[in-house]
C-alpha cells in the first residue's frame, strides 16, 4: 500500500488522431505488464 497513484495524460488539439486507441492500448499494456488495475477515462 505504499505505492502512490500515477497519472498519464494524452492530449492533442485536433480530433481524429487516435488518442482513444493509444490510450486503450497503453492502459491494457500497463495493466498486463504490472499486474495492476488501471483506470482509463476518455473524455
Amino acid at each position: 500500500m505504499s505505492e502512490s497513484a500515477k497519472a498519464i495524460t494524452i492530449i492533442n488539439y485536433k480530433g481524429g488522431v487516435g488518442k482513444t486507441t493509444i490510450s486503450l492500448q497503453l492502459a491494457v499494456g500497463l495493466a498486463t505488464l504490472h499486474k495492476k488495475k488501471v483506470l482509463l477515462l476518455d473524455l
